[in-house]
């Protein structure tokens, strides 16, 4: 490797790198700032360097002067960068993303396809129609956990709350639209993914699914629009949004600490909504997820 003062081309090492890292790149900002730490290297070796020809031998009564040198060659800053983009590379690969495990992704884009084509979603009783944190507050008080919500801004209109299964298990379900696309915010408690730090994705059906995990409780939305026109970086981007906005626990709210197999668990959900009148027996009924 040569120590340049105007470029860094390493034939082996970028092969290298490729190899270890095909065509991922690091994000724009952490390249920006590498770019910028190359620019100031290479200024400060133009400034530095000896100028062609010049004598080192001081003149007679002259007193010899030290010899100015770049203070980090070019290559070796180029190596201490690589290694720093590689720390924040690695860091950045371990925050990465995962598949929601198991049957949940299925589950919950059931429940989200079942509720969304109903004509009313509004199943918590004594709250008003638009009252997402009357609905959202309810709900945490019913099952015991904190509930996210999102506000109806943005084109955004809220299409009512209530609990709904998902699998075997309750959960806080709020349900918007805009236009032809539905979302939904679940809240549910899933022991069986407690501790897990990760950021949740998946796509199923062209249903984009972005959630995380925060204690015993999974928070996720689920959106599905025909025309693809919201993007997994844009569900990304909306969850990343309303992590920050997960209220605290319930006071005197409990959850369950045992885990369990959450499809184990076969006793009815008696869900806060009004009954409904009986069907004629020629008229088959579907269960509320």
């Amino acid at each position: 490797m040569s120590d340049s003062t105007t470029c860094f081309d390493d034939p082996v090492l970028r092969k290298a790198v490729r190899q270890a890292w095909g065509n991922r790149r690091a994000p724009a900002s952490l390249m920006q700032l590498v770019r910028g730490k190359f620019a100031e290297y290479a200024a400060l070796a133009a400034a530095t360097a000896i100028p062609s020809g010049a004598s080192f031998l001081p003149r007679p009564g002259q007193a010899s002067e030290p010899l100015r040198t770049p203070v980090v060659p070019l290559g070796t800053a180029a190596v201490i960068l690589l290694a720093v983009v590689a720390v924040f590379w690695a860091a950045a690969s371990n925050s990465a993303p995962v598949a929601f495990p198991g049957g949940w992704a299925g589950d919950l884009v059931a429940t989200h396809d079942m509720c969304s084509s109903k004509p009313d979603h509004h199943f918590v009783v004594g709250v008003a129609p638009d009252d997402i944190a009357g609905a959202r507050d309810r709900l945490a008080k019913q099952l015991g956990f904190p509930v996210l919500s999102m506000s109806a801004d943005n084109g955004w209109q809220f299409r009512g709350a209530g609990q709904c299964r998902v699998g075997a298990e309750r959960t806080a379900h709020l349900l918007y639209r805009r236009g032809d696309i539905t979302l939904s915010v679940f809240s549910v408690s899933a022991a069986d993914l407690a501790g897990n730090s990760k950021g949740l994705e998946s796509e199923v059906d062209g249903h984009q699914l972005a959630g995380f995990v925060r204690g015993n409780t999974l928070y996720c939305v689920v959106e599905y629009s025909p025309d693809q026109s919201l993007t997994p970086a844009d569900v990304r981007s909306l969850i990343g949004r309303l992590e920050n906005q997960v209220p605290n626990p319930v006071p005197g709210g409990a959850v369950a600490a045992a885990s369990r197999d959450r499809r184990a668990d076969t006793t009815p959900i008696d869900l806060d909504v009004p009954a409904a009148p009986p069907l004629p027996p020629t008229v088959a009924s579907a269960d509320t997820p």
